[in-house]
């Protein structure tokens, strides 16, 4: 006959005593509170991602691997546009229409954080 199983309290092991977030809360501070350009939360990133989990079921149907990494590069363009304030649509649009003459050694220029709706 076996022996009974020893209840194990949470006491015990590692979890039940916690674990500290921080080695000294009292010698360190969190970044957030040295950095006032830290947020304490990812809700922009999570607002950002929300129009890319909405429609995940339409992008099982992107037709291939290369259908997939060309849809990945158009919403991270987009979404880099829309993060910098700028109309994706509009910089797009002049953005295509300048690569062809515009000289390689320059193309930083193109970025949305550089695009001005001036041009």
């Amino acid at each position: 006959m076996a022996a009974p199983p020893v209840p194990i309290h949470l006491e015990q092991i590692a979890v039940g005593r916690g674990h500290p977030i921080r080695p000294d809360p009292h010698k360190t501070a969190p970044p957030y509170l040295d950095h006032g350009i830290l947020e304490l939360d990812n809700n922009t990133a999570e607002r950002a991602m929300r129009s890319v989990a909405i429609g995940r079921k339409n992008y099982l149907f992107v037709g291939s691997l290369t259908g997939g990494r060309a849809a990945a590069i158009a919403y991270t363009l987009i979404e880099t546009a829309k993060l910098n304030g700028v109309d994706p649509q509009a910089w797009l649009a002049d953005t295509l229409a300048c690569i062809p003459d515009h000289k390689i050694t320059r193309i930083d220029d193109l970025l949305p954080w550089h695009w001005r709706t001036e041009k």
